[in-house]
């Protein structure tokens, strides 16, 4: 087994440093903005999240299929994908039923916060990094 170890060590440390690309940190920044409008006009009203989560939705599709992003990004994308994709789903499906999730009775309200929750924690974990680290920019063509 002492050959399995040194070969994991190995792999792991000679992965190249994370960066992030021009195309994940734009759909980042979009998904935050939407999250923060979403939040702002959820309190006004329970319909309004949406459409806000229904764009981050495909915001986190287009940036899933562009070519210039990382592996890691495009993990962090499907993720986002699927949390703000579920989100919508169950929100719909809250348009049609009586009552709001003021207090979490239904299944469907504690998997609506339980979702939301995820997606926050995926937005920070996916935007945070990819400010800090940002690729080198092309070298200027002569």
């Amino acid at each position: 087994m002492p050959g399995f170890f040194d070969n994991l060590r190995n792999w792991v440390a000679m992965r190249a440093p994370y960066t992030s690309t021009a195309g994940h940190r734009n759909a980042q920044r979009t998904n935050a903005v939407t999250q923060i409008a979403g939040q702002g006009l959820e309190s006004i009203n329970s319909t309004a999240v949406i459409p806000t989560k229904f764009a981050q939705f495909l915001t986190s599709g287009y940036a899933l299929f562009r070519h210039d992003t990382h592996v890691s990004e495009k993990l962090i994308h499907t993720i986002q994908l699927l949390l703000a994709g579920a989100h919508t789903g169950l929100a719909i499906a809250l348009l049609f039923q009586e009552g709001d999730c003021d207090e979490l009775t239904s299944n469907v309200c504690k998997a609506v916060t339980l979702c939301e929750f995820l997606y926050q924690g995926t937005l920070i974990v996916g935007w945070v990094p990819s400010e800090l680290s940002k690729d080198p920019p092309p070298a200027p063509t002569v």
